[in-house]
């Protein structure tokens, strides 16, 4: 019985597919059965449901991420450096620039504006992060740290254009209320450089929600992974003249920005958040 099954599986060229099959649900099985921990997670739309799993082992995540900024094993390291580099080329850091990161988990990138001589505003939401982060930047004189929760409403933290730069990378998609910290992020600063995950859409209200944990994950639970066409429309409606860089030069390991548009509404593939986009905009004077 076997033997024909098999025969006619190689007849109709599915053996190979059913092996894949096989060897994905034992590899889960596995991790299950080794301490690690399976979260399902659902993106949701008006039009279809994306489903993706995240793999956790001893409390990281193994198939998606990590929750350390600061590993020396961690793919952060070269993404973070082509993202600065990139952001150098096209505007450099300047001394005395004021400068806000958004997000900033441990710091590293707001060190690196320090050691530039600007005047950095480093925000994290993450009290475990924040506490680390603190202790890091407590003897760099050009940093000021602030515990900041950006899915409420931090309207009232900082005036309008306080900041000649705000660097919000890898955080507006771990954000329920995402397009109201877009705007304000955008009030408060005379530039923004945004990078993010986003769904490939041209359609400029299009966004999905998650649940999420970890700890670089939704401070709330809930993320919303917006269309990069919702990205533009805000900064139009903000005022803001925006440029989009979908450039190889910032490419990194799994994360992506010159992967060519599709439009059909997708999250990023192989369950990697790579699929990202890379913007510079700046007021209209």
């Amino acid at each position: 019985m076997i033997k024909r099954i098999k025969n006619k599986l190689i007849r109709d060229g599915m053996l190979s597919l059913v092996i894949t099959v096989v060897k994905i649900v034992f590899k889960k099985t596995k991790y299950k059965f080794s301490g690690g921990v399976v979260q399902r997670n659902q993106y949701n739309t008006t039009r279809r449901k994306h489903i993706y799993e995240d793999i956790w082992i001893n409390k990281s995540v193994v198939f998606k991420g990590r929750s350390d900024f600061s590993d020396e094993a961690s793919p952060y390291l070269d993404w973070r450096a082509k993202r600065l580099s990139f952001l150098e080329k096209k505007m450099p850091i300047q001394e005395n620039m004021t400068c806000l990161e958004l997000g900033a988990g441990f710091g590293d990138i707001s060190f690196y504006l320090a050691s530039k001589n600007a005047i950095v505003t480093c925000c994290e939401g993450n009290k475990n992060n924040f506490t680390i982060l603190e202790s890091k930047m407590s003897e760099t004189s050009n940093i000021s740290c602030k515990l900041l929760d950006n899915d409420k409403d931090w309207s009232k933290e900082f005036a309008a254009n306080s900041f000649d730069l705000v660097i919000h990378w890898g955080l507006l998609y771990h954000l329920q209320n995402w397009e109201r910290d877009l705007r304000l992020s955008c009030r408060v600063g005379k530039a923004i450089c945004l990078e993010i995950e986003v769904l490939d859409s041209s359609d400029p209200y299009l966004s999905n929600w998650r649940r999420e944990t970890g700890n670089d994950q939704a401070l709330n639970g809930i993320g919303v992974v917006p269309s990069w066409a919702s990205i533009e429309r805000i900064f139009v409606e903000e005022g803001m003249l925006f440029e989009r860089f979908d450039s190889a030069e910032i490419n990194s390991g799994i994360y992506t920005y010159d992967w060519v548009a599709k439009n059909d509404e997708s999250p990023a593939k192989n369950l990697s958040g790579g699929q990202r986009r890379y913007w510079i905009a700046k007021k209209e004077s």
